[in-house]
């Protein structure tokens, strides 16, 4: 293949890469009061958030297959690109096994540092901005995702649920919301202005 063929692969992977990213934070960091609120008013996005939030298992096995199969794809399709045109440019100053050596360091420099710049930190912070205005967005493709996937999340995350089991973990979440969670948000409440120190006492009382 070509050279731009090579890039527009590696393009469409950061693409998939940076959903995967996104989807992963999101569904993390989303609040559940406010995807409760928006599902309240009418969202049906909202209730498949919090239905995955509810049990993340097969979420999490899908977003781990589809990263680790961009990774892999990543780098092969990566050193084919690169690796030739590198070779040449540094054949004026190097020869020999030095010449090969560093044609592949510098294409595994190039292609580890796109995507950890633009499919891994970008999008993650974004995410981590909007959690549940990209969780919503990518709600309704990653659950096609689960049912596309759906017997290697089988296998995976029934391998996963066997070592929980033998070792005696537990792994469900307990979001009860409890009275220190409560003075937490009317403390941050009274420190962003939004509530004002009487009200926050008279609660608190």
């Amino acid at each position: 293949m070509s050279f731009f063929d090579n890039a527009v692969i590696i393009l469409l992977l950061i693409g998939v890469s940076c959903f995967f990213s996104m989807s992963e934070i999101a569904l993390a960091a989303g609040r559940k009061i406010r995807l409760r609120q928006l599902a309240a008013e009418g969202d049906i996005r909202a209730n498949k958030v919090l239905l995955l939030q509810e049990q993340p298992g097969n979420f999490f096995t899908v977003v781990q297959i589809g990263l680790n199969a961009v990774a892999i794809m990543g780098g092969i399709v990566g050193e084919s690109a690169f690796t030739p045109h590198i070779h040449a440019f540094l054949s004026s100053w190097l020869s020999g096994p030095w010449l090969d050596k560093m044609s592949f360091l510098l294409s595994f420099v190039i292609v580890t540092s796109l995507f950890i710049l633009i499919a891994d930190l970008i999008p993650k912070r974004l995410a981590m901005a909007f959690p549940e205005k990209v969780a919503m967005t990518f709600v309704s493709p990653m659950m096609v995702c689960i049912v596309v996937l759906k017997p290697l999340v089988w296998f995976f995350n029934g391998s996963a649920n066997f070592v929980f089991r033998v070792f005696q973990v537990q792994t469900a979440r307990n979001d009860a919301v409890t009275s220190d969670d409560i003075y937490a948000v009317m403390d941050a409440g009274a420190e962003a202005g939004v509530l004002d120190k009487g009200d926050q006492l008279m609660m608190e009382k």
